[in-house]
């Protein structure tokens, strides 16, 4: 199998070459996207799951010859996949739900060095989109990570009052598309050579980390026998799985209306066992009521032993520690996620009316959700 990223070009598309018109704006980069080129390829977004695809999937699917197969949990987009001109489909994702944290600090741990420029955010309004004169103040950047030092650099490059707003802003997001293409291209080379897996195969960090324990670290079915686990033994054991926590007290959790409290007094719930135990120590009583007995395996040591040891034995703040410290974490989380994956589509209004007429307004809610 080969791992191939390639950035031949930046191309960039700036609202006052389309009149203003945002729509038109949207439209021509789909067309661009659109393309027979980019036929199979996945496209990565930064931090877009809950923001920028919400925004572009009304064009989308608007889009002529378009289908639009959406992959959805907790209200975030895993994944898009798009068919268009009949014959071709790529694939639309959020890269931080591969690679949690800030553009900016995956660069410099990827690279070594930071690719994201600076901008002033709030410096930007529908009425000067063509501004050319001075550097805007120091007021309209994101104090909280640009320092002033970091400001009256930026200046210098500009002394005689010709900075251009459309220049900087396609500047800055060049920037942002290199810096996002070389922490992706480096992530996935790293990957492919540790573990010999695509992490194009894969859409998030806890399905990567859950593929590479699949794929290299579980056991054979001759060394150990993992019994399947569904419908009310499942669901009674994922309520007693509250994710990870340390140094609370008190030191139960129990959830009241679909949030993780920590209290005091009595109640019921689900636990591990030897969360009861550690409980006991600290003058904790309980009844148990009901329960699951399973004989304890060891499945999950080598996984751990071999990435902590990949980790102690890189420097803190590199790619490769980074690796390390999330694939460790990520594991553990994928294990508690529901085994019923969702269906979700997307209709326009007529075929919600049909949808209506076939199985009832009582199972369409005001949001145009649909359940069986």
């Amino acid at each position: 199998m080969q791992y191939v990223l390639v950035m031949k070009k930046v191309k960039s598309f700036y609202l006052t070459d389309y009149n203003n018109d945002t729509s038109k704006l949207v439209k021509a980069t789909l067309r661009e996207l659109f393309s027979k080129k980019n036929h199979g390829k996945t496209v990565y977004i930064h931090n877009s799951s809950s923001f920028n695809l919400i925004f572009l999937l009304k064009y989308i699917i608007k889009y002529p010859s378009t289908k639009v197969k959406p992959v959805v949990k907790d209200g975030k987009f895993i994944n898009i996949e798009i068919n268009f001109n009949k014959n071709y489909k790529l694939n639309l994702r959020d890269s931080i739900l591969l690679l949690p944290g800030s553009l900016d600090k995956l660069s410099k741990q990827f690279n070594g060095i930071s690719l994201k420029g600076i901008f002033p955010y709030s410096f930007v309004t529908p009425n000067n989109l063509n501004y050319i004169g001075s550097v805007p103040s120091y007021n309209y950047f994101d104090q909280s990570k640009v320092s002033e030092e970091d400001y009256n650099n930026y200046c210098k490059d500009f002394k005689d009052n010709n900075w251009d707003l459309k220049a900087e802003t396609i500047k800055y997001c060049s920037q942002d598309c290199r810096a996002l293409y070389q922490v992706i291209k480096e992530f996935g080379l790293l990957i492919f050579k540790l573990f010999n897996i695509n992490i194009l195969t894969v859409p998030t960090l806890p399905s990567l980390a859950f593929k590479i324990y699949r794929t290299k670290f579980f056991p054979s079915k001759k060394e150990i026998k993992i019994p399947v686990i569904s419908d009310a033994m499942f669901n009674d054991l994922k309520k007693a799985y509250y994710g990870g926590h340390c140094d609370e007290h008190p030191l139960l959790p129990y959830k009241v209306n679909e949030s993780t409290v920590y209290g005091v007094g009595t109640w019921e719930g689900w636990y591990y066992s030897e969360e009861l135990k550690n409980a006991a120590k600290y003058g904790y009583t309980y009844e148990i009521k009901a329960g699951y007995l399973f004989e304890g395996q060891d499945i999950f040591s080598n996984y751990v032993k071999t990435l902590s040891k990949m980790k102690e034995n890189s420097t803190k703040g590199t790619s490769m520690y980074l690796i390390c410290k999330l694939l460790l974490n990520a594991l553990y989380g994928r294990y508690g996620m529901d085994f019923e994956v969702k269906t979700h589509l997307i209709l326009d209004q007529k075929q919600i009316s049909e949808l209506i007429d076939n199985v009832g307004e009582w199972n369409i809610d005001k949001n145009n959700r649909y359940w069986r």
